[in-house]
């Protein structure tokens, strides 16, 4: 048996293919840039995300999330006001954060 016909019997055993279909702006825009940003493959980045879910990490605040194409325009906009990536990136951060007196 080959190697290509090995695999194939195990991923028809082993392996559920989920089909997922989202909008092709949201992939490009959202999606794909944050898993780059994150250093993962897209699939990678999905399977994570799931996983916190699963555990319930992520939203320890009991709030809701900020949806994604918010944060998306949160950082075009910032960029346009002449913001640096750093910025941005303590901007972003400080949404994790505690609230600290100024």
């Amino acid at each position: 048996m080959s190697v290509k016909e090995t695999q194939k019997k195990y991923n028809a055993s082993n392996i559920k293919r989920i089909p997922l279909d989202i909008q092709k702006k949201y992939y490009t825009e959202v999606l794909k840039p944050a898993a780059e940003s994150a250093g993962e493959p897209v699939n990678t980045y999905i399977k994570n995300a799931i996983l916190c879910r699963i555990r319930g990490e992520g939203n320890e605040s009991g709030i809701d999330e900020i949806p994604p194409e918010v944060i998306v325009n949160l950082i075009k906009w910032l960029k346009k006001k002449g913001h640096t990536d750093s910025d941005i990136l303590d901007c972003l951060k400080s949404f994790a954060d505690p609230i600290e007196e100024m």
